[in-house]
Order: structure tokens, then C-alpha cells, then sequence
């Protein structure tokens, strides 16, 4: 068994370099690909429109809220940014990968492939429209409109921090390795047989 682990291990430390490489050097076709789902989201759910530009793998949403709301008060809007980097909400992607392709027999699963890729883009396209809400969200309480009605949440930088910290980095991989594991319960129940086997 501990060969056959260790022999995984090396694999995957052998495709991570080539997946990331992959995964880095296609964010700008993977930014189209999320970009209109996000833009759909956004304009489904906000009750103004908020343009989205493309910017390599960078989604950059520009608000324009009334001034009315803001602290300042008065005519006019206030216009705020959000940049979003696709490359950070997708990094669990490159390892989920590497993972599979040093999976024994996975020349026989492309399906079970696909099937982890495609619930890792609805996650990264479900972690970019909360981090979108809650940056509105903090850019509306950092102008001083009313945001009492979140249900007395505590707002602070700290928790903003938390909060982006665990969406875009923890997360993704996290959920990789689930997805991997939940895909291959044959071999990992081969692996548990065999130790069991040994002992």
C-alpha cells in the first residue's frame, strides 16, 4: 500500500507544475467563460445595472450608487470598482486536476473528470457573486449609507479579510480534494482494503 500511496503522491507533484501552468495561462478564456454568469447574477439580483469589464483575469464591476444614500448626501452618484481576480476563486481547479490524472485508471473516467470541473466553475462563479455582494456591501457602509438591515452582522476589516480569505483561498481547495475523494471511492477504498489486508 505505501508504495502505491507514495507512488500517487509523486504523480501528482509531477502534473501540479503542468496544471497550474495550464491553469494560469488560460485565465483570460477562463474569465469569458465565468464573466457572463457573474454579469447575469449581478444584474439578476441588484437593482441597478453594474457593468462588468474584462480585464485579462480580472473582472472588474463598476457600481454607481446615489449620493442620496451616502454620507455626503446631495445629487449625483458615488462610483465604486470591484476587481475580482478569477485566478484566485479558481485555484483549487489546478490541483483537483493534477489529482485525477495521477488517479490509477483514469483513462477510463474522463467523465468523472469533467463532472469535478464543472462543480468547481459553479463554485468559483457562486464565490465571485458573494465576494461581488459583499463588497457592495462594504463599499455601502464604508460611504455611510444605512446597512442596519444585515440583520445586526458585526462589519469590520477584519471580518471582510476573514471572509475573502476563506472564499477564495481555503475553499477552493478544500473543496478539490472532497471532489476528488467523493470521485475515486473505489481506489481509496482499494487502498483501505489493502492496509487492512497488511495488518
Amino acid at each position: 500500500m505505501k508504495s502505491t500511496i507514495t507512488r500517487f503522491a509523486g504523480f501528482t507533484l509531477l502534473w501540479l507544475p503542468m496544471t497550474f501552468a495550464l491553469w494560469y495561462f488560460s485565465a483570460t478564456m477562463h474569465a469569458s467563460l465565468v464573466s457572463p454568469f457573474l454579469q447575469w447574477l449581478v444584474n439578476a439580483s441588484y437593482p441597478i445595472h453594474v457593468p462588468l469589464v474584462e480585464k485579462g483575469s480580472v473582472l472588474e464591476l463598476m457600481l454607481e450608487v446615489p449620493a442620496a444614500i451616502s454620507r455626503r448626501g446631495g445629487p449625483g452618484v458615488v462610483r465604486s470598482n470591484i476587481t475580482l481576480d478569477i485566478l484566485i476563486y479558481s485555484c483549487g481547479i489546478p490541483l483537483f486536476v493534477a489529482l485525477m490524472l495521477a488517479t490509477p485508471g483514469i483513462l477510463g473516467r474522463w467523465r468523472s473528470l469533467l463532472v469535478g470541473l464543472g462543480c468547481l466553475l459553479v463554485y468559483e462563479i457562486v464565490a465571485l457573486y458573494v465576494s461581488t455582494c459583499y463588497n457592495t456591501l462594504n463599499m455601502l457602509h464604508m460611504i455611510g449609507a444605512d446597512t442596519h438591515w444585515l440583520f445586526g452582522l458585526p462589519w469590520s476589516p477584519q471580518l471582510n479579510l476573514l471572509a475573502q480569505t476563506t472564499f477564495a483561498l481555503v475553499f477552493p481547495s478544500a473543496i478539490a480534494v472532497f471532489l476528488w475523494a467523493g470521485l475515486n471511492e473505489g481506489f481509496i477504498r482499494s487502498q483501505s482494503s489493502a492496509s487492512l489486508g497488511r495488518a
